[in-house]
């Protein structure tokens, strides 16, 4: 079912039970106030959830990509040392 489609349904189930509720109508919206808070109280916990997985992952590639850099440098640095020696060496047999 389409978000859209579930929206109105939401919308005419709350109208319906407005236009039919048994409660004075002060009563009725405070009702609705406090379910309404409670959804965006539901929304903001799942939204914190989420804004937490993604900095978990976030710091996870970033931590990997450090590694990488790294790692890469590192091998880079060796293979300039060793074309170096070997350059070295070879201007040594070549003398």
């Amino acid at each position: 079912m389409s978000t859209r489609k579930i929206l109105l349904c939401t919308l005419a189930g709350i109208a319906v039970g407005i236009l039919f509720a048994p409660d004075k109508g002060s009563k009725t919206r405070k009702r609705i106030i406090d379910k309404g808070n409670d959804y965006v109280d539901h929304l903001k916990s799942q939204l914190d959830d989420h804004v937490e997985m993604l900095k978990d992952k976030y710091n996870a590639v970033m931590n990997s990509a450090e590694n990488i850099v790294s790692t890469g440098k590192a091998k880079y640095e060796k293979a300039g040392k060793e074309l170096k020696d070997a350059t070295a060496d070879f201007n040594k047999l070549s003398s």
